[in-house]
């Protein structure tokens, strides 16, 4: 099944870390690793991406890529609520658990709508919250962005890939995903009307 793109926004993949400097606005990069900090599997300081960053303004709409049932409307992502040794660098935000067709995607760094509960069933493109600002400090990059993970099952908290250590077995790559996503993806002025269309499908519950 092909994904849709979560955000709004006109799309190019990029290995260019400092692609943002020059990106249009109303335009994101799907970063591609090894070049670029916010690809899957980049090397981090203390640890290794399970995810890509979708760089983006602290209030940007969020929608599922594909239809599923969630199963943690509130998950604690970042900062202080989630460790309390992240309280210095990372400002308070959550994440979306949605089981599809493609495994279990996380929608993370945002604001979840408050209308979502355990067990909803959600259409694809439906909002499932807003992205927030996730870094503290300003160190010349994005502060915020939709950090989008996926994974073949859910054990009850987000595996840490550790340096140098094998991939954790959840983890999966939502990279294909996403640059399949934007090939079919329509120019930001057509995401108007599709905003109309998925104000009509409303999310329901399990019965």
């Amino acid at each position: 099944m092909v994904w849709i793109p979560p955000l709004h926004m006109n799309y190019v993949a990029s290995a260019d870390s400092l692609s943002f400097q020059t990106m249009p606005q109303g335009w994101t990069a799907v970063p591609l690793w090894p070049e670029h900090p916010g690809g899957f599997a980049a090397r981090r300081k203390h640890d290794v991406h399970c995810g890509v960053d979708l760089y983006c303004t602290e209030g940007t709409p969020v929608y599922t890529v594909e239809r599923g049932i969630v199963i943690d409307p509130r998950l604690p992502f970042t900062g202080g609520i989630a460790n309390p040794d992240w309280t210095d660098f990372w400002e308070d935000t959550y994440a979306v658990l949605v089981q599809g067709k493609s495994g279990i995607v996380i929608y993370g760094e945002i604001n979840p709508l408050a209308s979502l509960k355990k067990g909803m069933r959600l259409k694809t493109g439906q909002q499932v919250g807003n992205v927030l600002r996730v870094l503290k400090q300003d160190k010349g990059r994005p502060r915020s962005m939709l950090h989008l993970e996926l994974h073949k099952h859910w054990a009850g908290d987000d595996p840490v890939w550790e340096l140098d250590e094998p991939k954790p077995p959840s983890v999966m790559d939502p990279t294909p995903h996403m640059l399949e996503a934007i090939r079919f993806a329509p120019k930001r002025d057509m995401w108007t009307d599709l905003r109309a269309l998925s104000r009509k499908h409303k999310p329901t519950l399990d019965p």
